[in-house]
């Protein structure tokens, strides 16, 4: 196994790990009655991780499609690492991470990667093609999903986008007893990429264990449609009604 397919099973057991632990931390917090600011927020990290990691796994890809994914997460970690004004070790932090970047650009390229360029065609520090983070969730959700990611973005910047506020009694009424079902609504999309992202580990993975049952993956979806008091319209789908 080369180095550059090792980085790439590493990295895609990084995210499902990271999906495995939120998701753990999302249902503590909703079983221990906790208010509903700090779900909505670690939605929003939940649905970043559980998007990244269902593409890296995706089982319809090439395999040098997954490596220039992995590559690009890496490189802009790195970026930002090095954009950091005071890094841990001063400048010989900085130049140990300049050295980093240039041996996995290196890396990527030995393993049949394409370096980008920029618009001004100068060697860029990414691979192609490139894959913004909501690049990520539009590739899972269609052209409607960078809507809930920016609400979810919303509160956990403390700036709630007005409709949370009122649905949650932030406003200065009464939440009442729909402001569960709200919370719901917006934490939806988060737990459809995180059942998606769990079946694809199973596939990319294997099965060492205990097989996740056939219904279950529909049965979540469907506790929760209920839980946001969407049931009605999954079953109008369904039957084909268009209203």
């Amino acid at each position: 196994m080369s180095d550059l397919d090792k980085l790439v099973l590493n990295t895609v057991n990084e995210y499902a790990t990271a999906v495995r632990d939120h998701l753990e931390a999302l249902a503590l917090l909703a079983e221990s009655g906790a208010p509903f600011r700090p779900i909505l927020a670690l939605c929003r990290v939940l649905l970043d991780a559980a998007a990244h990691a269902r593409l890296l796994m995706d089982a319809e890809i090439t395999d040098l499609l997954r490596k220039s994914r992995v590559v690009n997460l890496k490189l802009r970690a790195i970026r930002e690492e090095i954009m950091d004004p005071h890094p841990p070790g001063g400048e010989s932090t900085r130049q140990r991470l300049v050295r980093q970047r240039e041996q996995l650009m290196a890396l990527a390229i030995q393993g049949g990667c394409t370096q980008a360029v920029t618009k001004r065609g100068e060697p860029d520090w990414a691979v192609e093609p490139r894959l913004a983070h909501n690049e990520a969730i539009h590739a899972l959700l269609g052209p409607w999903g960078e809507q809930p990611w920016r609400y979810l973005s919303s509160v956990a910047h403390i700036q709630e986008r007005s409709m949370i506020r009122f649905a949650l009694g932030m406003e200065g009424i009464a939440p009442g007893p729909h402001a569960g079902a709200q919370a719901a609504v917006q934490a939806f999309p988060a737990i459809l990429v995180c059942v998606e992202a769990v079946v694809a580990a199973q596939t990319f993975f294997g099965v060492a264990g205990q097989r996740i049952p056939d219904r279950l993956p529909d049965q979540v979806r469907a506790v929760w449609a209920a839980a946001a008091g969407l049931r009605d319209d999954v079953l109008r789908v369904r039957l084909g009604f268009d209203s």
